[in-house]
């Protein structure tokens, strides 16, 4: 999902404490050339900023100060010691942002006052205030499950399997009495860290697409009359 990567001159080693200063002046030359590309969306990623950001806090500022108007801090997304994922979910994050952000802004204004609330991956609701793009990827498919183990428990069903068919996929999943869940899923080619119910999504929806991949066939995630 990236475009252009610049390395940033820092060392914070795996104590959390500051090994090599940031060299904000070095990126300077850089920035230049990203903003005269029209690049106004960054995720910043450092080693061991989970254990002290004060890097990446600062380079975020940074950029802010430079006009890019949505920076994301894998540490503030994810606080956890892996580096790669942390920089996925902050590039899944940066990514994301602006459309759902513009897209919650819009829906928020239309209720007169009412109080918005947002579905996640793992089945609960958030705020407008608390959303992050990266935790509301499956959603849909968690709504689904939610919803058959409400109509389960009403129907005083103890076990349930269900099936949630869409236009690009169907999804699986197995309901007894409590949910399951997983704490990284791939998402297309994204991989995100973040909390989801365990579902078993397929690329069969009602509208899927079959196509020839080379000598594979393939189908989905493209949909007839869906883009």
């Amino acid at each position: 999902l990236h475009g252009e990567v610049v390395e940033v001159p820092e060392r914070i080693d795996r104590s959390g404490s500051v090994v090599e200063a940031l060299d904000i002046d070095s990126l300077r030359d850089s920035l230049h050339e990203l903003k005269a590309n029209e690049r106004r969306v960054a995720a910043v990623s450092l080693l061991h900023s989970y254990l002290n950001p004060v890097h990446e806090q600062a380079l975020c500022a940074f950029l802010r100060e430079e006009g890019f108007s949505v920076v994301t801090a894998s540490a503030e997304i994810r606080p956890f010691a892996k580096w790669l994922p942390r920089a996925e979910s902050a590039v899944v994050e940066a990514y994301l942002d602006p459309v759902l952000r513009n897209y919650l802004n819009n829906v928020s204004g239309d209720l007169g006052g009412g109080s918005l609330q947002v579905m996640t991956s793992a089945g609960g609701l958030v705020s407008k205030e608390s959303y992050r793009s990266i935790d509301s990827l499956l959603s849909g498919p968690a709504g689904g499950v939610v919803g058959a183990a409400s109509v389960a428990r009403r129907a005083g069903l103890e076990k349930v399997i269900a099936l949630d068919m869409g236009g690009t996929s169907a999804d699986v999943s197995r309901f007894d009495g409590d949910f399951d869940y997983h704490d990284r899923h791939e998402v297309g080619s994204a991989l995100v860290s973040a909390p989801s119910l365990k579902i078993e999504t397929v690329a069969a929806g009602g509208g899927s697409v079959c196509r020839l991949d080379g000598d594979l066939l393939a189908v989905g995630p493209e949909s007839a009359g869906a883009h």
